[in-house]
């Protein structure tokens, strides 16, 4: 746990302090699959855009969540794309409507990344702008 504090605050500046952490359970419970895919909609419906930085293929709850959010377009879906990443990662880059985060944006401390997802996600012809998904229908 005291790892993630940690990396939740190293990065909540370079999103500039605009992201939430939201759970319906309490953060000492020990992990549980079935929890974690249940909440998937929820956290993809509140969020502006899904982020994956490293996936196995076809399993995992990373590979479940994103292919899920393609399958119903939530959001812009995001991949990291360099050289040596998992084959989830590179089987969802086959995909039109994900967009790749290169190293170069990664390594930059100069660039909001914040702005940088949003303009990258609004750049292609073939996103339109994300509607409000409905959780309870």
């Amino acid at each position: 746990m005291e790892d993630y504090s940690q990396l939740v605050k190293q990065n909540s500046n370079r999103l500039g302090r605009q992201s939430i952490i939201l759970s319906s359970y309490r953060p000492d419970m020990s992990f549980r699959t079935y929890v974690a895919m249940e909440i998937n909609k929820y956290v993809y419906s509140l969020s502006n855009f899904a982020v994956v930085i490293s996936s196995d293929y076809n399993k995992g709850g990373t590979w479940a969540g994103a292919t899920e959010n393609l399958k119903h377009g939530w959001v812009p879906l995001f991949v990291r794309d360099e050289n040596n990443i998992p084959n989830g990662n590179i089987n969802l880059l086959k995909n039109d409507y994900v967009y790749p985060i290169t190293h170069e944006a990664l390594d930059n401390d100069s660039i909001d990344m914040l702005d940088w997802f949003t303009s990258q996600s609004r750049k292609s012809e073939n996103n339109t702008e994300p509607e409000q998904v409905s959780l309870f229908s």
